[in-house]
């Protein structure tokens, strides 16, 4: 049996709220490129816009004069696709935006 690997896509971003545009459209077009409906990927893709514009405005104010990070980690399986944006500093908890594929083929 052959197991594929699946394909993942790793952005980092600095605490800065104005990329959160920038993992919104990372996200549509890694969603879109590995087979979800155009629907789906947009509700997803903004799904992860607010996350991360929360997330980033937040490290903003912690970082103070430092950067802090934030990673988009973009995910493909054969059922499902996965987003996971996950902080730089301060707890290390993970908010998970999955997308099922169901359909697409």
């Amino acid at each position: 049996m052959d197991r594929e690997k699946p394909h993942r896509m790793v952005l980092t971003l600095s605490a800065d709220p104005a990329l959160a545009g920038l993992a919104q459209l990372a996200t549509l077009h890694f969603f879109r490129s590995n087979g979800a409906a155009a629907l789906a990927a947009r509700r997803c893709a903004r799904a992860v816009q607010a996350r991360a514009k929360a997330l980033l405005k937040s490290g903003a104010r912690r970082a103070g004069g430092r950067r802090a990070a934030l990673a988009l980690i973009l995910t493909c399986r054969p059922r499902s696709l996965k987003a996971v944006l996950r902080p730089g500093t301060g707890p290390s908890r993970s908010l998970v935006i999955c997308s099922d594929r169901r359909g697409t083929d």
